[in-house]
């Protein structure tokens, strides 16, 4: 039997849905989830005896949901999958696309140029800060593993802000981000699991089937940030692939 602890944000959602599905097939697989919501699990740490939770103080807070209030002994799992908590690269990575013509990238008609070596140094320092803790570091081989929260909905791109953008770069830049945090992590042994080709578009935005329905407020707008049970589903195929290989 492997047990999995599967710890992040509101992201786990899309995961737990789909094991609730899809786990019978896995009987040797054991899966325990932890999610709560991206300002909480900001605050959250791992200890040096392996415990995981948030700070003392708020776990002694009242308005602190009871689920919450514990500590999760990750040394008591095989492997452990830490999804969409770090700082994501999306926003930066947005930015640069939108903003910047990027030598190589076939961009143009942007207010502003970027050479190929400013683009590096700008993946070194977004993907350092996207870096976990050092306590995250250099597991034995094959424990810990890592995704970052899914590419944006694709129906995203009818946002304004993409209007004055050329949207085909996209994918290729943030494939160029994604390799750089590939190369970070790999260096101290924790493995990245990607999301699956066949969830993105053309552009490297997720696709809509794919996306929650739900809105995310009275208006009436779609959430392009979180993803549904078909979409948990993909990702538990990649990342078993990975520790069954």
């Amino acid at each position: 039997m492997t047990r999995v602890a599967v710890i992040g944000t509101s992201h786990v959602a899309a995961l737990k849905l789909a094991w609730d599905e899809i786990g019978g097939r896995y009987p040797h697989i054991e899966a325990e989830h932890f999610g709560m919501n991206r300002a909480r699990f900001l605050k959250t740490s791992l200890r040096p005896d392996m415990t995981f939770g948030l700070p003392d103080d708020m776990r002694c807070d009242d308005t602190t949901p009871r689920r919450l209030r514990g500590l999760v002994d990750l040394s008591t799992f095989d492997v452990v999958w830490h999804v969409g908590g770090w700082t994501c690269l999306q926003a930066p990575m947005r930015e640069l696309c939108v903003d910047y013509n990027i030598d190589g990238f076939g961009t143009s008609g942007h207010a502003h140029c970027m050479s190929q070596a400013t683009f590096q140094a700008c993946l070194d320092a977004i993907t350092t800060k996207a870096m976990p803790d050092k306590a995250w570091h250099n597991w034995t081989p094959g424990r810990l593993f890592f995704s970052t929260v899914p590419r944006r909905n694709e129906i995203a791109r009818q946002d304004a802000l993409y209007h004055t953008a050329e949207p085909h770069c996209f994918k290729q830049v943030w494939d160029t981000a994604d390799q750089h945090l590939d190369a970070r992590m790999s260096a101290v042994a924790i493995q990245r699991v990607p999301q699956p080709e066949c969830t993105l578009d053309a552009y490297g935005f997720t696709k809509q089937d794919f996306g929650t329905e739900k809105p995310v407020n009275t208006d009436g707008l779609v959430d392009t940030a979180h993803m549904n049970t078909a979409f948990g589903a993909r990702m538990w195929d990649a990342f078993l692939a990975r520790v069954q290989a």
